[in-house]
């Protein structure tokens, strides 16, 4: 008997100080601010101590739909945290869930390396939220890099600074070491809420519409990535896939009576028309069209510099391409991996 009640002693114990812990080392961002939509939309933002330090706060309006929220940290002294993150909890279930990468155990994380066009997204049928780090603190090359993370059974959509490392293939963990040097500590990112129909059912356009309004449109402007007209580089690019390399790259083939065709998966530089030695294919011929490599994808943009030229080779090729993916075997749908 007084070994159990030993025994429910520490459990009540270890809870209390495990609420303990989460109670000092969680903040929750307060929704005074948010506008009614998105004040509905999220149950709860926490984020962590950074060393010692809570933090301040500050949240500005962008719009009827955005907001931008701002953590700063002074750091006396200069501080070694291994991971350091907020949580944003919607407070309704999604049905659609986006992530730029992939993330399948607690050790992953969508590093920096891959942030491309950083944003999350979740969505139900009235509404759907979006999360977006503001790049130019990125920008500014602070001590340590930036993640996301989607944990979708736990409703949980994660913004954080960890030092990472890359695991198969290009699979990110994090790293244990990061390192903040004493002084200011930035974090910032945008949260979007919308109920209207149509962003609901697309939201990527709203997503990308966001960083061609903030970022892109100045960039390009200022003749970033290239100065002039890109479409030199797309003429060569085209050439090259259809023209001189047409051998190697188009694959063409009749399938259930069809005529389907798409650019192989890879080729190297033995497969070069110029090149005097033995060919060496890295591996098989084949066509891919799933996450990482989809030719259906780069059909769609195929397609639309035919539409634009007039060039009715290549919007077959397109449309070929097209076929192929929906020739794909299905069960209950559609399957691209």
């Amino acid at each position: 008997m007084r070994f159990k009640i030993i025994y429910k002693s520490i459990i009540f114990t270890t809870l209390l100080f495990s609420l303990n812990v989460e109670a000092q080392t969680k903040i929750d961002i307060p929704k005074s601010k948010f506008n009614n939509s998105l004040n509905k939309a999220i149950n709860r933002i926490s984020y962590d101590f950074l060393g010692k330090e809570r933090g301040s706060i500050k949240i500005d309006p962008i719009d009827q739909n955005t907001i931008r929220i701002e953590l700063s940290f002074y750091l006396k002294k200069d501080v070694q945290q291994d991971d350091w993150r907020i949580d944003i909890n919607p407070s309704f279930l999604p049905i659609f869930n986006w992530a730029p990468h992939v993330t399948p155990t607690d050790r992953n994380i969508i590093a920096q390396h891959v942030f491309r066009q950083p944003a999350l997204i979740a969505s139900d049928n009235i509404k759907v939220l979006m999360v977006i780090p503001d790049v130019d603190l990125i920008n500014q090359m602070q001590s340590v890099g930036w993640y996301m993370d989607m944990n979708v059974p736990e409703n949980t959509l994660t913004l954080g600074m960890s030092n990472s490392k890359a695991t198969d293939h290009v699979i990110f963990e994090r790293k244990v070491g990061a390192a903040y040097p004493s002084g200011i500590i930035k974090f910032a990112f945008f949260i979007k809420c919308f109920t209207d129909n149509d962003v609901v059912k697309n939201p990527f356009r709203e997503v990308a519409s966001f960083f061609w309004q903030r970022w892109g449109k100045n960039l390009l402007s200022k003749g970033n990535p290239s100065k002039g007209s890109m479409e030199p580089y797309v003429v060569h690019t085209y050439n090259w896939a259809f023209k001189s390399w047409k051998s190697q790259v188009w694959q063409e083939f009749e399938l259930d009576g069809k005529r389907v065709g798409a650019p192989v998966f890879i080729v190297n530089v033995t497969q070069s028309p110029n090149f005097k030695g033995v060919v060496d294919e890295r591996e098989f011929r084949s066509i891919w069209n799933q996450a990482w490599f989809s030719s259906l994808r780069s059909a769609s943009g195929l397609y639309r510099y035919a539409r634009r030229t007039n060039n009715e080779e290549l919007r077959n090729k397109a449309l070929m391409t097209k076929e192929l993916a929906l020739s794909f075997p299905k069960e209950k749908g559609f399957s691209m991996v």
